[in-house]
Order: C-alpha cells, then sequence, then structure tokens
C-alpha cells in the first residue's frame, strides 16, 4: 500500500507534454475511472499469473475479465464475435493511457524485435498499479491527477482554469475552441467529434474535483459535475437517492427505481474495499481490532465487517465508513450472534459504531496521518455522515455540521435509546 505522496511524485516525475509526443492517447472515451480501474485490476492478475509481457487481447479474454466485465459492466462475453469492436476499445484505451502515465511499458512490435503491428506492454510500476486498481476512487484520484500535470506540462492549464474561474456557457465555448485547436494541431486527431469525446473525459473530472459545473452533450452541464456523471457504470446510489421522498426508506424507494447498480458491480467494490481496509489496518495499526472491548482488547484483526449489513444496505456496502476490522470471536460471536451472518446484534452495533467514529475522528486528525494522508482519498467525515443517515435511516444525521463528532456521537446514542426504550 502506497501514499499518496508517491503517487504524486511518480506522476511529477514525468513530461507528459503533448506537444513533444504528439500522442492523442492519453486519454480516450472509455477512459473513466471505473474502466481504467478494472483493467488495472485485469492486468494486475494477469502480470500475476503470468510474468510475460501482454497485449490487449491477452487482457479481454482473461479469465478475471470474463468473471468481472462481464458481469459488472453488463456486457457479452469477453468471448463474444460480435462484441469484439466494443471491447478493443474498452481494453486498449486504458491500457494507452497507463502507458502513456507511465505505469506501463509499451513496444510496437513482439518482445523479441519483430515487427507488427501489434503493441506489447510490460508492467513498469506495479504500486502505483495496485494503487488505480485496489478502489474506484482511487482510479479517480489518479486520473484526476494525471489530466492536470498533462494539461499542466502541455501549457494548456491557463485555458481550463479560466472557464472553472468565469463557468458560463461563452467560457465553455472558448475552452472547447482552444482545446480542439491545440488537438488538432499537436496530434493525428482532426475532427470535431473525436475532440469532443476526449474532451468530456477531461474536463469532467477536473470539474468534479472541484465541484464546479463541466460538460454536458457539447454544452456547459447545468449543475455541478456529479460523482455518477464520470463513470461508465454511471448508476450511483447516492444519486439516484437523492430525490427520495421524505417517510420513504431507502430500501422502498430503491424497489420503485427502474434501473438500479447491478449485483455483480456492487459485490467487487465492496470486496476491494474491505481488503483496502484490511491492508491499511495490517500496515500502520499492526492488525489490531480497530473496537477495543472487554473481550480482546489487543487482538489481531481478520476479519473486516460490515456495520450495516450488505445485503440490506447495498448503496454503502463499499464506504470505508461503514467497515470495521475484527477479530474473528468479535465477529463470529458478538456481532453476528452464534456465527449467523445474517444477524446482527443491535447494542454490538451501537459499539461498533462509536468504536468507528472514534477511529475516524484520531484518522483525520491531524497527530494521526491515517488514511486521509497515507492512502488518499481515505475516510471522509460527510461520507460518515452519509453512512450513518443511512443505517439507521435518519435523514437530520446529515444536517451535522462537518467535523462535529460529539453531536454525531450524541445522535447514534440518541437513536438506539430511543430503539431500546
Amino acid at each position: 500500500m502506497i501514499s499518496k505522496q508517491y503517487v504524486l511524485d511518480f506522476i511529477n516525475s514525468h513530461d507528459y507534454d503533448v506537444r513533444k509526443s504528439h500522442n492523442a492517447r492519453w486519454i480516450d472515451q472509455k477512459c473513466t475511472p471505473d474502466v481504467v480501474m478494472i483493467v488495472a485490476d485485469c492486468v494486475l492478475h494477469y502480470s500475476y499469473e503470468k510474468n510475460e509481457p501482454f497485449t490487449r487481447t491477452d487482457i479481454w479474454r482473461c479469465q478475471y475479465a470474463e468473471e468481472n466485465v462481464h458481469d459488472i459492466f453488463r456486457k457479452p462475453s469477453v468471448h463474444d464475435k460480435n462484441a469484439e469492436s466494443e471491447y478493443d476499445k474498452f481494453f486498449s484505451q486504458p491500457l494507452k493511457l497507463l502507458a502513456y502515465a507511465g505505469v506501463l511499458n509499451e513496444q510496437k512490435g513482439t518482445p523479441d524485435g519483430k515487427q507488427i503491428k501489434t503493441n506489447f506492454y510490460t508492467v513498469a510500476d506495479i504500486e502505483v498499479l495496485k494503487f488505480i486498481a485496489a478502489r474506484e476512487l482511487n482510479s479517480l484520484y489518479f486520473v484526476t491527477e494525471y489530466i492536470s500535470k498533462v494539461l499542466s506540462d502541455s501549457g494548456l492549464t491557463p485555458d481550463f482554469e479560466a472557464f472553472f474561474d468565469e463557468q458560463t456557457p461563452e467560457a465553455m465555448d472558448a475552452l472547447r475552441h482552444s482545446f480542439f485547436s491545440f488537438t488538432q494541431k499537436n496530434t493525428p486527431v482532426n475532427g470535431d467529434l473525436e475532440c469532443g469525446r476526449i474532451f468530456t473525459k477531461i474536463i469532467n473530472p477536473l470539474a468534479f474535483s472541484r465541484n464546479l459545473r463541466g460538460t454536458e452533450r457539447g454544452a456547459i452541464s447545468k449543475q455541478a459535475i456529479g460523482y455518477a456523471d464520470l463513470m461508465y457504470n454511471r448508476n450511483n446510489f447516492r444519486d439516484l437517492l437523492v430525490n427520495k421522498p421524505k417517510g420513504v426508506t431507502r430500501q422502498e424507494y430503491a424497489q420503485q427505481l427502474p434501473d438500479m447498480p447491478n449485483d455483480g458491480y456492487i459485490k467487487l467494490m465492496s470486496i476491494k474495499s474491505k481488503q483496502y481496509l484490511k491492508e491499511y489496518n495490517d500496515q500502520f495499526r499492526a492488525s489490531v481490532t480497530e473496537h477495543n472491548d472487554d473481550i480482546e482488547v489487543n487482538g489481531l484483526g481478520v476479519h473486516v465487517h460490515h456495520i450495516f449489513p450488505e445485503a440490506v444496505f447495498p448503496e454503502i456496502s463499499a464506504y470505508l465508513e461503514n467497515l470495521i476490522v475484527l477479530t474473528p470471536t468479535q465477529h463470529l460471536t458478538h456481532a453476528h450472534p452464534m456465527g449467523k451472518t445474517r444477524v446482527i446484534d443491535p447494542a454490538y452495533q451501537h459499539q461498533l459504531i462509536l468504536s468507528k467514529i472514534n477511529r475516524i475522528r484520531e484518522n483525520l486528525s491531524d497527530s494521526d496521518p491515517g488514511l486521509l494522508n497515507m492512502c488518499e482519498p481515505g475516510y471522509d467525515f460527510n461520507n460518515l455522515l452519509y453512512v450513518l443517515s443511512t443505517g439507521l435511516e435518519d435523514e437530520s444525521i446529515n444536517d451535522i455540521a462537518s467535523g462535529d463528532y460529539d453531536s454525531l456521537i450524541a445522535a447514534v446514542n440518541a437513536h438506539y435509546q430511543a430503539a431500546w426504550y
């Protein structure tokens, strides 16, 4: 597990000036953070299994891609002949991005020097590749910082900053014109349609990171760019549930929505978040349980537990703020009485929530480096409010001021006191 600074140092060590490389494929239409993440993950699994150069076809036909891409992105089998054109873009475009960024090495022709049109790849920095593959949010962070560096090296930053300062249709038109002209002058791309597809994948991650408007259907977006706007899998629980009527539970409202995120995607994101937290806890907390109680004060945490069950609350299943590292006894005897994983002990759940709040408070304080600095993006207080308001089905929790842990603890205690009495 590497730090945010490692990733930044890696990016800053490269010269991404498009005026020098004339490479139009430094980013492309399929290079959304979730697709870059899953392609990086496929490369990671393939390179572990076969320590040899690979092509895009090797990656899209590997078993891991078949098991995940087919279900998660609701695509045909990776072996479907009719889907080859789509899969070519789906895998080749993120591979090109990773190669331009320096995460992969790219060579045209076979490793032994035979001249053919096929590109062969090898892993250049395994740690950065692991970082990108670890979670969707990691991939978003990498892609955003990478885009910023390419624009800076290419002399395009002032044009984009001018738009972010003004946020008007006229400023958007001026930015599109300057970017299209730059791309057509310095790369083989010569059509406005292709420029527009690339432009969207550049401006919107930057707009999201600033909570500003970006582009939608070739014009300035009506609202600030949302998280789901950046993804290939656009259906996002948080965005879909934002208009939920008061008095209706999230579970009831979710059943009324026509197209929720699919189960395969939810499961993979949950697994990745659990692996991520476990690795962090092993590396930076000496594998100690996150919940200190009379059962095992210093026990080793080898299980990662959903405070609010994944089956009941899939919308928060991948949030670090809903996960806590426990010992086997804490997990299978107390969090789940009698080892029944579908059963939750409410009293113990209350204790785990308080422990998780305290771990997050310690983690985000200046005195503890924690996930915030060690592994961007880490914990987030607003995400904590969202997790608790969802799991406790108490929307008033979202009104608690950022960083007000005492009020949050009071609200949690009040919820469980009301439930018991």
